[in-house]
């Protein structure tokens, strides 16, 4: 319902604007306050900056460079300064969801593995070893690139992992794509496989 301020068009609503004194990070939004600071790493790229995150309750409200880390010095990309938004985005996934008969449901991590597991060895056994990829990110640190690339060698027993180690995506993209019919739906792939 309406307030008068609103239905005169004076409403500023300055509730939803407030500002209050953070011992931590200064004068900030009322909606950004937060109760306790918590250091972490960010999680967008491999960078590895250090930050702190604001929590009020249980929710993430607001981030800020950490000063002390020796990576960044306090400094973080917009990407870093927003992480709180993306740690409770609407729409976001906080537990396995599984599609049956066109309905999402959620079920245990043991069932979601067990499902993720069975398919990927049916579309291996109907397409073959590199019916399944998967596709890297200049985000992930040298360790976990090794990680995943063993997985893609050594679990699913593919080559097919983009870009192949020690390329760029600029280079992966410049070979040959040819088309994989994978489980009904399409999947572009580079022609050459490692």
């Amino acid at each position: 319902m309406k307030t008068l301020r609103g239905l005169l068009g004076i409403d500023t609503q300055r509730e939803q604007y407030a500002y209050a004194d953070d011992a931590h990070a200064g004068y900030v939004s009322v909606q950004r306050l937060a109760d306790r600071w918590v250091k972490t790493t960010c999680g967008y790229c491999s960078v590895g900056c250090g930050m702190s995150l604001g929590i009020r309750g249980d929710k993430a409200v607001a981030a800020r460079g950490n000063p002390d880390h020796p990576v960044n010095s306090g400094k973080l990309c917009p990407k870093g300064l927003a992480e709180h938004h993306a740690i409770s985005a609407p729409g976001r996934a906080t537990h396995p969801m599984l599609r049956r008969n066109g309905h999402s449901s959620r079920v245990s991590w043991e069932t979601a593995i067990e499902t993720m597991m069975a398919e990927f060895r049916r579309i291996q056994e109907r397409y073959g070893k590199d019916a399944i990829g998967v596709i890297g990110t200049g985000q992930l640190v040298t360790e976990e690139f090794y990680t995943l690339g063993k997985l893609v060698q050594l679990g699913f027993r593919s080559r097919a992992q983009y870009p192949p180690l020690g390329e760029t995506w600029a280079g992966a993209l410049r070979i040959t794509t040819s088309t994989v019919q994978n489980a009904g739906s399409a999947f572009h792939a580079p022609a050459r496989l490692r």
